[in-house]
């Protein structure tokens, strides 16, 4: 047999691609994760050298301590060979085996594994040093050999430990600070593993050789980027601080305090602990959220989840024009689609059993358009997409991209979808997760637009109200003569029907001012009418629609059509034009009621 490879291999392998000694060192937490760990300390140790008569601390060794599994006299041998992985599961994050030598001789020139066998109590070493490889005629390393854990100062207690991994000779981390490896490490780990976090503790902590007190020791926070998260997060900061200064007031509006940053993010801090806890950022989105898509390639089922959030209204416009962007929290989502020298980032993120793998743009936005920054999508898959998503073995990349429907032919929501090789097994599951991230984006969007336009509408009445304008401003409500001509309603409602229903409408249209809703309801409960009137963005391209909601009829009248625009919002801003306004809503009841009717009583009307 001829040599696979020599032993002067594993030194080309130590700058063998990972993105940074974050990710690295992110492997080892892998493995902990698999071994059923619930607490992982990273330990950072520092020694004092001298150089030129000056004196510097520089990180020596690091520690990766778990309370997990350990591993058997055999496990431990396999563990620092290349491919020895514990294989595929939906449960485990590793899959290659790969992991722990790669990432380590990437860091460091030493590793040293110490584990204790689960049925014997005992704990066994085993270490790789690629000094010591240079030295060897045939690449390998000598078997475990039981000893004695003794880890001085870095664990006072050895009792819930089962694992130690140990990196020394260390030469990349990326960093000579231990202050500027740690919060590179806080930020990513905790983004890659924001849903792990929720039952392992991962503690972060740098301990100065020959001193008995850690210099820093923290737990991990995660780092959400769909913002609904309530415990203490990498926002949560942001929040507060929003919430708590004196910020500036819109102009033109007065002392309303409804104008400022202050009283919209107050609201999210309301009822919590200060710094530690706050209300979420960011919404689900309902139509996007948890949902499974399943496509069948080849006779094969394959299913991803799409998990999407967009921002709350008060944080996209938060009293103050334009000043989402600007706030604490604006600037904190800026770096979670931009990112920055350091921290990689977007607003669209792939994962892989519960762990992140890769995150971009991949086309779908762009990224130097500020209001891309108010939403954000998770995509989801297991371990048996690994292949047609091309899972990199170090768990950093994927070979995802945007396919359009002209890239495959047909849509691939088509049912012949088979006799296909690898590459094109590829490109319909990509097209498929392309049609569904751009459907996601654009209701996103529009959603977005209409808090601006909203918020603007708003704006508008609240100036003119100060100013002592009486010329509109806001989502308008209809006329009031027009209630002495709608047919009149037998449905009169109670106090607590009222009150139930005005909830109702207010919960589900936030856009439309409050004492509107409480107008027409008022009339509705009063007999006045059969309908209920309010003007609404809507996209479907009518001027009006009739709905029911929870059994009572409403007409919503489009204030995104043409007709809107032009004739009935300028009407709308002269009061002594009223009666014209007036005409146009009754009109438009009327046309309401016997449209229903007729298309009730033949469908093929509809369209005329």
């Amino acid at each position: 047999m001829n040599k696979l490879y020599g032993k002067g291999f594993i030194e080309k392998m130590v700058s063998s691609g990972y993105k940074s000694a974050i990710y690295a060192m992110c492997e080892i937490i892998d493995n902990s994760i698999d071994a059923q760990s619930s607490k992982i300390d990273v330990i950072f140790l520092q020694k004092e050298s001298k150089k030129g008569g000056r004196h510097s601390l520089k990180i020596s060794d690091v520690y990766f301590i778990d309370n997990g599994s350990g591993m058997t006299h055999e496990r431990i041998n396999g563990c620092l060979r290349f491919s020895e992985g514990a294989g595929t599961s939906e449960k485990r994050i590793g899959t290659f085996g790969v992991g722990l030598p790669n990432s380590s001789i990437y860091v460091g020139r030493r590793v040293d594994v110490y584990s204790k066998d689960p049925s014997t109590k005992l704990w066994n070493h085993v270490y790789l040093d690629l000094d010591d490889q240079l030295k060897r005629e045939e690449p390998g390393y000598d078997d475990s050999v039981q000893v004695e854990l003794n880890l001085d100062r870095i664990a006072t207690e050895t009792e819930n430990i089962n694992t130690v991994v140990r990196w020394s000779k260390i030469q990349n981390l990326g960093a000579a600070q231990v202050g500027t490896v740690i919060e590179r490490f806080k930020g990513l780990a905790g983004r890659l593993y924001r849903y792990v976090l929720r039952d392992v503790k991962i503690n972060v902590k740098a301990l100065i050789e020959g001193n008995s007190e850690f210099s820093y020791d923290e737990e991990l926070i995660p780092f959400d980027p769909l913002f609904l998260t309530e415990s203490k997060n990498w926002m949560t900061k942001a929040i507060w601080d929003d919430a708590t200064k004196n910020d500036a007031m819109q102009d033109g509006v007065g002392d309303n305090e409804e104008f400022t940053v202050k009283y919209h993010f107050s609201k999210l801090i309301e009822g919590c602990i200060p710094y530690e806890t706050s209300k979420p950022i960011f919404q689900k989105y309902d139509d996007y959220y948890n949902v499974k898509y399943t496509i069948s390639i080849n006779g094969i089922n394959y299913s991803y989840i799409i998990r999407a959030a967009l921002a709350l209204s008060e944080v996209v416009m938060p009293g103050i024009l334009k000043m989402g962007n600007r706030t604490d929290v604006g600037r904190a989502l800026a770096i979670k689609m931009e990112g920055n020298r350091q921290f990689r980032s977007s607003n669209i993120f792939f994962l892989r059993n519960n762990r992140e793998i890769a995150h971009g743009n991949w086309g779908f936005y762009r990224v130097t358009d500020p209001t891309h920054r108010f939403w954000t999508i998770e995509i989801e898959f297991g371990s048996d997409l690994d292949k047609l998503m091309g899972l990199d073995y170090q768990k950093q990349n994927i070979d995802f991209k945007f396919v359009s429907n002209d890239d495959v032919g047909i849509t691939a929501e088509s049912d012949f979808i088979d006799g296909l090789d690898i590459n094109q097994q590829k490109s319909f599951l990509y097209n498929h997760i392309s049609n569904n991230l751009i459907s996601c984006i654009k209701q996103m969007s529009k959603i977005r637009k209409q808090y601006a336009n909203n918020f603007k509408a708003k704006l508008d009445a609240a100036i003119n109200e100060y100013n002592g304008w009486d010329n509109g401003g806001g989502l308008p409500g209809p006329e009031e003569i027009v209630k002495r001509v709608f047919p009149r309603s037998r449905k009169k409602l109670s106090e607590e029907e009222k009150k139930e229903y005005v909830g109702f409408l207010k919960k589900n249209y936030m856009h439309i001012p409050e004492q509107v809703i409480i107008n027409q309801v008022e009339k509705f409960a009063a007999g006045l009418s059969n309908t209920l009137v309010l003007y609404h963005e809507e996209q479907s391209g009518c001027l009006f629609e009739l709905k029911q909601k929870r059994g009572r009829d409403i007409t919503f009248i489009n204030t995104n059509h043409e007709f809107y625009t032009k004739i009935i919002e300028p009407l709308k801003q002269q009061p002594q034009l009223a009666v014209f306004t007036a005409g146009i809503e009754m009109i438009i009841c009327a046309y309401a009621y016997e449209m229903r009717q007729i298309i009730r009583d033949d469908e093929d009307h509809k369209m005329i």
